[in-house]
C-alpha cells in the first residue's frame, strides 16, 4: 500500500514539476530499488538472539522476543514463533519506515548510476515494477508469519 502511494505521489509531483535532469523513468527505478533494497535488508538481517538458558514456557511467559530484524536500524523484534499476536506491533512501525527512508535514498543514488539504456527500456521498467511490487508482497507475507 505505501508502495503504491509513493509512486502515485511522486508520479502526481513529477506531473506538475518536471525537472530537466530527472525524468519519471528514473522515479521508478528509484523507488523500485529503494523497495528491493528495504525488503532484502530485512530478510538477510534476522537474527536470533540467545535465550541465555530460558525455555520456551519461560520464553512465552516473560515475552521475550527470540530475534530481531533491520538494517541499518532494528524494526522488529521477533516473538516466540507460535505465541505471536498475528499484527505487529504499531511501536514497531516507526523504524520500519526510517529504513524504509533510509533505502529510498540509496536507491536514489543508485538510479543516477544506471545507464541511460537501461532507464530508457519500457520492458526494463515494467519487470523492475514487477520485481519490486513482488518483493514487496513477500515482505509482508514475511512479517506476517513472523508474527503470526
Amino acid at each position: 500500500m505505501v508502495n503504491v502511494l509513493l509512486f502515485f505521489f511522486a508520479w502526481q509531483g513529477l506531473k506538475k514539476h518536471p525537472r530537466k535532469n530527472f525524468k519519471k523513468e528514473h522515479l521508478v527505478f528509484a523507488i523500485g530499488s529503494g523497495f528491493l533494497l528495504l525488503w532484502s535488508s530485512l530478510f538477510l538481517s534476522y537474527a536470533p538472539l540467545d535465550d541465555l538458558g530460558r525455555t520456551d514456557q519461560e520464553i512465552f511467559e516473560q515475552n521475550v522476543p527470540v530475534a530481531i530484524g533491520g538494517f541499518p536500524f532494528i524494526a522488529f523484534q521477533y516473538p516466540q514463533p507460535p505465541m505471536g499476536s498475528d499484527v505487529v506491533p504499531q511501536s514497531m512501525w516507526p523504524l520500519f519506515f526510517l529504513d524504509e527512508a533510509f533505502w529510498l535514498v540509496i536507491g536514489f543514488f543508485m538510479t543516477t548510476r544506471l545507464s541511460q539504456k537501461i532507464k530508457g527500456d519500457r520492458r526494463a521498467r515494467i519487470i523492475f515494477i514487477l520485481t519490486s511490487v513482488l518483493t514487496t508482497l513477500a515482505g509482508l507475507g514475511y512479517l506476517m508469519l513472523k508474527f503470526d
